[in-house]
């Protein structure tokens, strides 16, 4: 075998590891326990995951590039869970997400709408001050220097 075959394997093995342990096993899984996500379903989804992850783990730098992005970059209102369920009690990390999916719909619609304001007046990314056209400019030339190649 070449080695980048080995290297190819290895990403997609991480990969998997990653999107079975970070994503399936999260509250996503008892949503399809309980019937909201279809086994064939589930399946299509874990695969994307996996290779998106795969991808990504492969080519570092377009994580940057989507991360960097005021126009792809996470919106400021996906925020972190405040521990890894990984590594913490069931117990309390379900305490946790449970006070999430409990909360009232204007508690949640409330701080939604102000996270998506911000995010929508360009106020993410690396760099706060940065006018999004011209970032957007940047990145789609970035973009296509890399499918050239």
């Amino acid at each position: 075998m070449n080695e980048d075959y080995n290297d190819i394997a290895e990403q997609e093995s991480k990969a998997a590891t990653i999107a079975y342990h970070c994503v399936r096993n999260t509250i996503l899984e008892d949503i399809h326990a309980n019937g909201g996500i279809s086994q064939r379903e589930m399946m299509a989804l874990m695969m994307e995951v996996t290779a998106n992850i795969a991808f990504v783990l492969q080519e570092p730098e377009f994580l940057e590039l989507l991360r960097d992005s005021p126009i792809t970059s996470v919106p400021p209102y996906w925020q972190s869970a405040p521990f890894a369920s990984l590594v913490v009690d069931g117990d309390r990390f379900k305490k946790w997400s449970d006070s999430i999916i409990n909360m009232s719909d204007e508690k949640f619609d409330d701080h939604y709408n102000k996270q998506y304001q911000c995010w929508k007046e360009g106020l993410h990314g690396k760099d706060r001050k940065e006018k999004p056209r011209e970032h957007w400019v940047g990145m789609k030339a970035e973009w296509e220097d890399v499918n050239e190649g």
